[in-house]
């Protein structure tokens, strides 16, 4: 977690200039709410019931820090966390998903609700997904004013999850 956070910053450091960026008072709100909250998780020490549901947690938890890597790796100076245009990325996992960041943060999630599971976690992370779903179509909401990522949302239909979302 230390690289794929280190890297966050770093990028934020040296991000390219946005061609253009959300100044809605929400989208900010909605950018920091869902940045910040995760850092109220609490761990918990009960062992999981079952075996197979704390290796399936580790499993999540690795799978969604190494997309993150990768996608943060793909995106670089594109990065940001409010909502921006600062150049269209179509590479790496943003082949397969329009926000693949997002989804290994949601792996990741999953896995810390099963390996800590508690009902704070759980109402947490609702929280976090309240603001993150606004969150990435807000980010749509701004690209969309791009011609070239209109035709990449045809080509890769799926923001999150592919097949559902």
């Amino acid at each position: 977690m230390l690289v794929t956070e280190s890297m966050l910053v770093g990028f934020i450091l040296c991000r390219k200039k946005a061609n253009s960026l959300s100044l809605r008072w929400t989208d900010w709100i909605l950018a920091f709410g869902a940045t910040a909250l995760p850092l109220l998780a609490m761990p918990q020490t009960a062992a999981p019931i079952f075996q197979f549901v704390h290796d399936l947690a580790i499993v999540l938890m690795f799978g969604g820090l190494f997309l993150q890597v990768l996608s943060k790796v793909a995106l670089g100076r594109r990065f940001g966390v409010v909502a921006a245009n600062r150049g269209l990325c179509t590479f790496g996992p943003y082949r397969w998903v329009r926000h693949p960041i997002y989804m290994g943060y949601l792996f990741t999630h999953v896995g810390l609700c099963l390996l800590s599971p508690s009902l704070w976690n759980l109402a947490l992370f609702a929280c976090v997904y309240a603001l993150q779903i606004p969150r990435i179509l807000a980010e749509e909401r701004m690209l969309d004013e791009d011609q070239d990522y209109l035709k990449y949302k045809t080509l890769v239909r799926f923001r999150l999850i592919p097949g559902l979302f």
